[in-house]
């Protein structure tokens, strides 16, 4: 009796069938404007999640962010913005436009390969710059590159002022508390030498150019700061490789993937 009610009701047949989207299509089988908007934005973020957390360390890093400056900002933010962007943007056009499947596909397909082409270019830029920076660092040579140099100096100006007060020092000395520091962290080095301090702290490291007597900490190491720092900017540069080979791979599976879509006709 059920049955026949069902059958013998149209109103009922049509809602039935909305619930399953896959059903509902005009002689086609696929999904509805609204599944298909929510899949292609998952989908977007699952491809990406990866390099947006990555980037989101390039945007922490303090050595990154010194080194490679404004641009390792800029590259970090758009790395971590693309996705999101081209997902929200897929998603509404694909909820409320009409369109025909061609063009959906087309939209799917940009809210991944647009993303990927970004995400390529920028990791790319950071290998390059993260690993030539990684290299002079790395170096002995502390005068044929003017940033390393600097930062040399700039270490030397600290230690001064260390040295100035642990001479009169009976027990252990803070030296951000020593008379000096604050005009020197308030001139125009003053953030090279708030640098050098977060890297002895975080880095276990001592010196510049070459390990010497902690300022900041009260533990030795044999490693140079610019040694750890070259180190660590090394390793980004390889974490942004893996980073241009995901890039790469979601820019060919793009296609792929909007074809395998299932889209309601």
């Amino acid at each position: 009796a059920a049955q026949a009610h069902l059958v013998s009701c149209p109103v009922c047949i049509r809602y039935r069938l909305t619930q399953y989207p896959i059903m509902s299509g005009k002689g086609s089988i696929g999904l509805s404007n609204r599944h298909l908007a929510s899949a292609t934005a998952f989908i977007t973020f699952a491809c990406f999640s990866y390099p947006i957390a990555v980037a989101g360390g390039w945007f922490a890093d303090p050595s990154v962010a010194w080194w490679l400056g404004l641009k390792g900002l800029v590259l970090s933010l758009l790395v971590v913005t693309a996705a999101p962007t081209a997902a929200a943007a897929a998603f509404v056009l694909l909820l409320r436009g009409r369109y025909s499947i061609d063009a959906k596909r087309k939209i799917i397909v940009a809210a991944l390969l647009i993303p990927a082409l970004v995400t390529l270019c920028a990791g790319f830029e950071v290998w390059s710059s993260a690993g030539y920076a990684s290299k002079y660092l790395i170096s002995t040579d502390c005068t044929r590159v003017k940033a390393k140099a600097d930062m040399q100096v700039s270490w030397a100006t600290a230690a001064g002022v260390f040295d100035r007060c642990i001479e009169s020092a009976t027990t252990a000395v803070d030296t951000r508390q020593c008379p000096g520091y604050k005009e020197i962290t308030d001139g125009l080095g003053g953030q090279a030498i708030e640098y050098l301090a977060i890297m002895e702290e975080t880095g276990s490291c001592t010196g510049w150019c070459s390990p010497s007597t902690p300022i900041w900490t009260q533990t030795p190491s044999r490693d140079a700061c610019s040694f750890v720092a070259g180190l660590v900017l090394k390793g980004q540069a390889g974490v942004a490789g893996t980073v241009v080979a995901h890039a790469a791979v979601v820019t060919v599976a793009a296609f792929g993937i909007a074809k395998a879509m299932p889209i309601e006709g």
